[in-house]
């Protein structure tokens, strides 16, 4: 009764979970853009940036008194308004400080989109990777198969013995294991992503052979494209936030003003009066202030410059040896290839002719066979890391998967 119960849970609980079909890693994508929890975050501090600004684009409030009095035998009654005007430039300066980090916070957005998105597409290549793994594995079983009635057929004729047939069935046993693995591991890349996207489970629905992306990299345009990444763009924006923060600063040493306006009904002669009023924050019991805002502004600005050298340095070696490694990683790609196409796979093919016409034995057959499956994982693994090279090209730049 039990188990019966736990089943039902498991199946009810299945249908009301979050399920999601991909046909492409367009569809993560688009996905992931719409529909991320941690990139909504992103785009709140972006809002939150945003609603900032608009209390900047406020004047000072009136200030409205009324007063009622008395005097000797004599009532009296009136009313006192009083405006504050800014320094002229100061409110501008504000706002434009603010409008730059507005700007720097969708940089901000825009970098963390690019990190996620790059995060699901090297997922997404480990699962094209499993399921290249997979057709490499049922070709092996299939060519095994193959081996293993030729076995039994030269067995029924007195040309071999029946440990030849066992070996065989070792081996197929060996590939079969190898499966189980496999279905594992497509499983944890399928987590992975989900966890990504925040769903319960995903199925990715794409068949056929890992395909090639070939590019006509050169490295000396790929160093031009180092002043527009977003993180180099993000620096601009912060040194242009330091020159902001400047100008604000020193206009705090600038006085703003007051005017007032009195009206007061007298019993015999009303009165009235204006006055006009002034900060004075240049004094010196009132300077230490701005002037201290004025140096941590201009200590920032010149550390964000040094900062700006050192990054531009970084992005050109970081760039050379990712294009470096985009290099070393296509001439290996090409060379197994070479050797797997036109070499191990004649020789597979070769030794099992020699073999069903009794001209080599199954030792032969066997050890072409694992250099075979030893090819293979070489040439999976060498697609791996040609496409983890263009991946970290495109980080580096700050492009979007397959953008480059």
């Amino acid at each position: 009764m039990k188990i019966r119960y736990f089943f039902y849970l498991f199946f009810f609980s299945s249908l009301f979970a979050d399920f999601v079909a991909f046909d492409s890693l367009h569809d993560l994508l688009d996905y992931y853009r719409k529909h991320s929890p941690m990139l909504a975050l992103e785009a709140s501090k972006k809002d939150l940036v945003k609603a900032e600004a608009e209390s900047y684009k406020a004047y000072p409030a009136p200030e409205l008194s009324l007063e009622w009095g008395s005097q000797s035998d004599m009532y009296y009654g009136g009313v006192t308004v009083s405006q504050e005007f800014l320094y002229p430039g100061k409110r501008k300066a504000n706002l434009n400080l603010q409008k730059d980090k507005e700007v720097l916070a969708e940089k901000s957005y825009v970098i963390s989109r690019i990190n996620g998105e790059l995060q699901i597409a090297k997922f997404y290549l480990d699962f094209l990777l499993v399921q290249e793994k997979e057709r490499y594995l049922d070709s092996n079983l299939s060519s095994l198969s193959f081996v293993l009635e030729t076995a039994k057929n030269r067995y029924a004729l007195g040309f071999s013995s029946l440990d030849e047939v066992f070996r065989i069935e070792s081996e197929m046993s060996k590939l079969k294991i190898k499966n189980l693995d496999l279905v594992q591991e497509r499983q944890s890349v399928l987590s992975w992503i989900s966890s990504l996207l925040s769903l319960d489970s995903i199925e990715v629905k794409v068949n056929g052979a890992l395909k090639e992306r070939v590019l006509d990299l050169k490295l000396e345009e790929l160093l031009k494209k180092i002043n527009q990444t977003p993180e180099f763009q993000a620096l601009e924006i912060h040194k242009k936030i330091a020159k902001d923060e400047i100008r604000v600063a020193q206009l705090k040493s600038k006085p703003n003003w007051m005017l007032q306006a009195s009206y007061m009904v007298m019993k015999e002669q009303n009165d009235w009066s204006l006055m006009l009023g002034f900060q004075l924050p240049f004094f010196p019991w009132a300077s230490s202030e701005f002037k201290g805002s004025v140096n941590e502004a201009k200590v920032r600005e010149r550390s964000l410059k040094l900062e700006e050298n050192n990054l531009k340095s970084r992005y050109e070696q970081e760039i050379k040896k990712a294009f470096l490694a985009y290099q070393n990683a296509v001439s290996k790609k090409n060379l197994i290839v070479e050797i797997h196409e036109n070499i191990i796979e004649k020789a597979f093919e070769a030794s099992l002719i020699s073999y069903a016409n009794g001209k080599s034995d199954l030792t032969a057959v066997l050890d072409s066979f694992r250099e075979k499956i030893l090819i293979q994982e070489e040439r999976s693994s060498a697609y791996s890391h040609l496409y983890y090279s263009v991946f970290n090209l495109e980080q580096i730049l700050g492009l979007t998967p397959g953008e480059l």
